[in-house]
């Protein structure tokens, strides 16, 4: 700040005292954009109203016991009205500092909602990835940006480790992302590769366009990169029927089905046969031939020679069970895997009975455990 505008302040103060000189300093800054001096001048205004020290503004150490709640609201409500305009700014990062603090993410997401990648600065993009992305504050938006700047590879590595975290709004959003793009790529390979055979097709979806001609596939051929498009698959397995690309996504695993064998890459248990066992994990969702689907996991089961890998396995198939919502199928099929398992932020075998409405399976469990604690938690519940 300039010496004149100093100088007007000192005098201001001498003159009209120091709420006249701190009305004028926050008014000054907040013409001037300069953000981060506002809020702090506006919490060391409420500090000299409180008769306090303001040389640290933002500091409750000396803050008294019985005024540091009203001192918090200060603090929060500075915080969203410095943070506000830093997002009308455009300063979208730098207005979740504040956002952040105050553990209010919701209008920082709604700005990158209504935020055009095009005009995020090349300087800025890995900036604004990692605050949608990584922060979490965004998802959705962090994989509209990757897909757009730095294109599939990319995004699928990005995902990949960032996808755990997710909620599972987020979750589905980001891997309906990822399925529409691949959906993409798979229409626009296939297309190509029809007009090098002279042929041409007006169908819309990838299992149509698979119809067009029996070559697409000969020799090994494939439309996408094979890797990117298992992916997408094991990621599109957060979702449900009716979202909007569950149809794509069973479209992209008949697509899978029809690759040369040396291109379809085994996967974890119970997925070792990628494509086949996801086909089977989704007519489960999509209620095709659902029992003959929910046989193949339950053969996994059985098949499986190694008695640790059990509970994984079983895992899937309760999981599948209980988004049909047969949960006293699914607590049945827990039981000799997945019965001693609690976890607070997790699977838990005693809420799955209690959602089954089968403490009875819970109380023979805990007979057979000498588990006193979830005994009389099921005979409670059983009375």
């Amino acid at each position: 700040m300039n010496a004149e505008l100093l100088e007007r302040l000192e005098t201001q103060f001498n003159e009209q005292g120091r709420d006249a000189a701190f009305e004028s300093l926050i008014e000054e800054l907040r013409s001037a954009g300069e953000y981060d001096a506002l809020f702090h001048a506006m919490l060391a205004r409420e500090k000299v109203a409180m008769g306090l020290s303001p040389v640290r503004p933002s500091s409750f150490d000396n803050i008294p016991e019985e005024r540091q709640e009203a001192f918090e609201n200060i603090c929060l409500a500075a915080a969203r009205e410095v943070g506000g305009l830093l997002i009308a700014a455009g300063n979208i990062p730098r207005a979740w500092t504040y956002f952040k603090t105050i553990g209010e993410p919701q209008a920082v997401r709604n700005a990158l909602d209504q935020l055009d990648v095009e005009s995020i600065g090349e300087d800025q993009l890995d900036e604004y990835i990692n605050l949608c992305l990584y922060e979490g504050v965004n998802p959705p938006k962090g994989v509209e940006i990757l897909l757009a700047t730095y294109g599939t590879c990319n995004t699928v590595t990005s995902l990949d480790q960032a996808f755990p975290q997710f909620q599972i709004s987020d979750r589905k959003a980001t891997a309906s992302l990822l399925i529409a793009q691949l959906t993409k790529e798979i229409k626009n390979g296939i297309q190509a590769h029809l007009e090098t055979l002279d042929r041409k097709s007006e169908a819309t979806t990838v299992r149509e366009l698979m119809d067009a001609s029996d070559e697409l596939f000969a020799n090994g051929q494939y439309h996408v990169d094979v890797s990117h498009l298992q992916s997408a698959v094991r990621l599109g397995r957060c979702l449900d029927r009716g979202d909007e690309q569950f149809e794509p996504l069973l479209d992209l695993v008949e697509y899978g089905l029809q690759l040369d064998s040396s291109l379809q890459y085994t996967g974890e248990p119970p997925f070792e046969d990628f494509y086949e066992a996801h086909q089977a994990f989704f007519h489960v969702i999509a209620d095709i031939d659902r029992e003959v689907s929910l046989d193949y996991f339950r053969k996994k089961i059985e098949q499986e020679p190694d008695e640790q890998d059990k509970p994984i396995l079983c895992y899937v198939l309760v999981d599948l069970l209980m988004r049909c919502e047969r949960f006293s199928d699914a607590a049945e099929a827990a039981r000799p895997w997945l019965a001693g398992v609690e976890d607070s932020s997790g699977f838990s075998f005693a809420d799955l009975c209690h959602t089954a409405g089968r403490m009875d399976l819970l109380k023979e469990v805990a007979l057979e455990r000498g588990d006193a604690l979830r005994f009389v938690t099921a005979i409670c519940e059983e009375g």
